[in-house]
């Protein structure tokens, strides 16, 4: 089954997230001062592997940018997607 892969930035939420039939595939944060804080990544063990996390963090990073925010990477998964994706490397607080 191909799951769809929309992300929504719910703002009030603090997070984003693709709604998938295995469950919600989440990035959350807080965000104080210019500052977006991602401290936790989860993606249904059933589409791990197969993009939704870098889709997820694809989408904090371009809104990020477009805000003007800097991001603090508290969880592994996004510290790794900033080494990884040199073009938002000047994003990391």
């Amino acid at each position: 089954m191909k799951e769809e892969r929309k992300v929504i930035h719910d703002r009030e939420g603090e997070r984003f997230y693709i709604d998938t039939s295995y469950g919600e595939a989440t990035i959350n944060y807080t965000l104080k001062n210019g500052i977006m804080e991602v401290y936790h990544t989860f993606v249904p063990g059933e589409l791990r592997g197969r993009g939704f996390a870098g889709l997820l963090g694809e989408e904090a990073a371009r809104t990020a940018c477009r805000e003007g925010l800097r991001i603090k990477p508290s969880c592994g998964f996004m510290a790794a997607f900033l080494k990884k994706n040199r073009k938002y490397s000047h994003l990391k607080k």
